[in-house]
């Protein structure tokens, strides 16, 4: 099978988010004691080198909004990640439907993480997603279970 240019730009754009910025392990003790996180801008993430899971998803996002790579934010408890449109395979259990559309998880959080095939060591479900958001000017958060916009006018 040749490799389709979304799904290699979307791994290549995720080695570059898990290479080049770590996961801030001091940020991430300092919003236990916090009811709300504080996020740091793409820019901000870049700039420093460093994020918690909000910051470096964010971050890939914004890299993806450059791509035709459709993508989806993943909200879970205590978690924000990413899935990405295509076909990775499902070795390691994290690619669903939504809207009949193929995405699997990329993890930002992980270095070396392979769309489709990397096992976390700390494990996702695709079950534990509670909302699946496309951001943009008319965004809508969907819960994960239904499909269904969380908030309709």
């Amino acid at each position: 099978k040749k490799n389709d240019p979304n799904e290699e730009v979307a791994q290549r754009l995720l080695d570059f988010v898990t290479s080049e910025i770590g996961y801030d392990h001091n940020e991430a003790e300092e919003t236990k004691f916090y009811s709300v996180q504080f996020m740091k801008k793409p820019n901000e993430v870049l700039y420093s080198k460093q994020a918690i899971c909000g910051g470096l998803a964010i971050t890939l996002a914004s890299l993806l909004e450059q791509t035709n790579v459709d993508y989806k934010l993943l909200y879970l408890d205590h978690h924000l990640t990413i899935a990405v449109e295509g076909n990775y395979g499902n070795t390691n259990g994290l690619t669903f439907d939504f809207g009949g559309r193929n995405y699997s998880i990329a993890e930002s959080t992980t270095p070396g993480f392979r769309i489709g095939q990397s096992i976390l060591k700390k494990p996702i479900r695709v079950e534990d997603i509670r909302y699946v958001q496309r951001p943009g000017k008319t965004s809508k958060v969907y819960n994960a279970k239904t499909g269904k916009p969380v908030m309709q006018k």
